[in-house]
């Protein structure tokens, strides 16, 4: 953390959280965050009555969802298999976030970047325990502004390729000319 904000010093888009998570709704505003990083929670794995106390459930996804802006993304690292097993699940269960990147062996995959560990990776790295990395993003658009207040899922079938015109029929709306929307669809082929 300290690495991250030490690079990051001169970057006024970066803050550095050192609080409780459940917390997270009361300092940010919503629609406020791009990227969240969460790596390494504590599991709470010695007693299943433990596991109440992990961060990583359907309450928190919540309030991150509401702190983040559309196409937001969280990135999550554990060491611990069944905690991130049972993240993976309350993610799906929850619905507003979809997996983008879900990978069991992080350090020999692409998306390993061997610059940017923590100290916890490291030490886990040297123990040869197996690191498990996972990105999801938020594929919903927030309507305000278009004729309605709320949240749509937004998939790339929503976006007619190349046209800018963004159609979302389960709530009979098409938007043309406006950019933010242009550049939503954009953003959607880009990661779909």
């Amino acid at each position: 953390a300290e690495k991250a904000r030490k690079s990051n010093e001169k970057n006024s888009n970066f803050t550095l959280l050192k609080d409780f998570g459940e917390h997270i709704n009361q300092i940010f505003s919503e629609w406020e965050i791009s990227e969240t990083y969460i790596f390494f929670p504590d599991p709470w794995a010695r007693k299943d009555r433990q596991k109440k106390h992990r961060l990583m459930q359907e309450a928190f996804l919540e309030k991150l969802f509401t702190i983040t802006k559309s196409w937001g993304k969280v990135f999550f690292k554990s060491d611990h298999r069944e905690y991130f097993d049972s993240t993976v699940e309350i993610i799906k269960k929850h619905g507003k976030w979809d997996i983008t990147t879900l990978v069991h062996d992080y350090e020999n995959s692409e998306y390993f970047d061997m610059k940017n560990i923590t100290s916890f990776e490291a030490l886990y790295r040297g123990e040869k325990k197996e690191i498990h990395y996972l990105v999801v993003m938020l594929g919903w658009i927030r309507t305000q502004g278009i004729g309605s207040t709320g949240f749509l899922p937004l998939k790339m079938a929503d976006c007619a390729q190349g046209t800018g015109k963004l159609t979302l029929p389960s709530a009979n709306i098409t938007v043309d000319d406006q950019d933010v929307m242009i550049a939503s669809c954009r953003r959607v082929h880009e990661t779909g």
